[in-house]
């Protein structure tokens, strides 16, 4: 526990640089892997920065609820179920109380306007930094990925017929893929204060 207070502290005095995005961060532990969550900053304001973690952490559909007539599919899918109740798992308390709440979520995945406002991709064009490797335990238990090891993962959009989600692909497309498939993965963001009280950390 005292090494996590350590780390805690220099991520404080970390994240109180000018000007961090690109940046990685450690945050949260995965207990089956025995690796900390890296977590790149693609979002900063006054008093908060935006995390992406750097790798698909997840498999899992977007839901399974197909031809289902909801406009707000996301709110129910199994996503976000997963993010709410098993993905805090992988954190302490004192790292939870950094997260400030999205709307009712601490942790949540991009939309496709997410995507042009904080990482300015042009449709243009490749957009390679888009791109994202699985966990190495994700890919040992058989996640797809391309020849060069980059895998799929899901944006919150789907389309008008339900059953449908936006995906980037394993070459950083924006394309699109049924809800219910399952080798499709996520990448979690939260927004992180960036002033760490020193009681929050016990």
């Amino acid at each position: 526990m005292e090494e996590k207070k350590n780390n805690l502290l220099d991520l404080s005095s970390e994240i109180n640089k000018n000007r961090l995005i690109g940046k990685t961060i450690n945050f949260g532990y995965d207990k089956t892997s025995e690796n900390e969550i890296e977590w790149e900053v693609i979002g900063e304001n006054k008093d908060s920065l935006l995390l992406i973690t750097k790798q698909i952490v997840k498999a899992i559909p977007f839901s399974l609820d197909l031809h289902k007539d909801n406009y707000n599919l996301y709110h129910d899918s199994l996503i976000r179920k997963y993010l709410a109740n098993d993905f805090p798992k992988y954190f302490h308390k004192y790292e939870l109380d950094m997260i400030k709440s999205f709307g009712k979520d601490k942790f949540y995945i991009l939309s496709e306007d997410d995507l042009v406002r904080y990482y300015n991709i042009d449709y243009q064009k490749e957009n390679s930094f888009l791109k994202a490797r699985p966990t190495q335990l994700l890919f040992s238990e058989g996640f797809e990925t391309n020849e060069s090891g980059f895998g799929k993962y899901w944006l919150k959009n789907f389309d008008s017929r339900h059953d449908y989600a936006k995906i980037i692909d394993s070459f950083g497309n924006i394309t699109r893929a049924k809800i219910d498939n399952p080798n499709i993965g996520i990448r979690v963001c939260c927004w992180i204060e960036k002033n760490v009280d020193k009681k929050m950390i016990e």
